[in-house]
């Protein structure tokens, strides 16, 4: 199964959504300094050992890393696509964010 994808102009309208859940995937270092307002940090490897006991499947998962040339987003994406979570990848990243001067945390 695929996951989809979502914009920028679309994620800042989730934000503040109780049935979305923002994934911060790249390093945790990466993660104490810039991210996604309200998003939290999950290691890309717990994801891809498939150990998502940190994240709730009644909201949808959006994932995102560094910027589009990050595949590891649409992996995980696809990845919880395929194990029943409703998910997106936000592929523009953490570096298209700023660009866009959206909320952070």
């Amino acid at each position: 199964m695929k996951s989809g994808e979502i914009s920028a102009p679309e994620l800042l309208k989730k934000l503040n959504s109780r049935d979305v859940q923002i994934i911060h995937i790249s390093s945790k270092e990466s993660f104490e300094k810039k991210r996604i307002k309200n998003s939290i940090w999950v290691p890309f490897n717990q994801l891809e050992r498939l150990d998502f006991r940190s994240l709730d499947k009644s909201k949808v998962q959006v994932i995102y890393c560094k910027n589009r040339s990050c595949m590891s987003a649409k992996l995980i994406a696809d990845l919880l696509a395929d194990n029943g979570y409703q998910s997106l990848v936000y592929a523009g990243g953490i570096e298209e964010w700023l660009d866009l001067g959206f909320p952070l945390d």
